[in-house]
């Protein structure tokens, strides 16, 4: 991570419990929160008040936990310090569990690893988040 990037660390704040019928996340989210960079992978959550927030991943990997210098922290014991990695392999992104003892789920699965896809929901603890995928950010 650049660390004069403002973007560098980001905390989250948990939001309540959505419920969702099936394995998918909502198709209602916006593809791109207006103040997002370009042509950057992302990760956004949507807040109980409806606000977007994000997460650009702007480096080569992004340690997810509640550690503080993970670059993105989730405050909460539902989170292990070092909970889960994220990675760039080329062009794609992979979220990696690291032996937490609450699990990392893509789309409602516990995953050890998973390659991410748009739209796909990741969740640590309860922290729900909504991937991006860069080729979504160009436009």
């Amino acid at each position: 991570m650049n660390s004069g990037d403002k973007d560098a660390t980001r905390s989250f704040t948990p939001v309540g419990e959505q419920s969702t019928t099936d394995n998918k996340p909502d198709d209602s989210r916006p593809a791109r929160p207006s103040n997002a960079p370009v042509g950057t992978a992302l990760l956004t959550v949507i807040g109980d008040d409806l606000s977007v927030d994000y997460f650009a991943l702007t480096g080569e990997e992004a340690l997810v936990g509640r550690a503080t210098e993970a670059a993105v922290v989730l405050d909460d014991v539902t989170v292990s310090r070092q909970h889960a990695k994220l990675s760039r392999e080329g062009a794609k992104w992979r979220v990696k569990d690291l032996r937490s003892l609450n699990g990392t789920y893509v789309n409602k699965e516990r995953v050890e690893s998973k390659e991410l896809k748009d739209g796909d929901e990741l969740q640590i603890g309860k922290f729900r988040f909504v991937f991006v995928s860069p080729e979504v950010t160009n436009g």
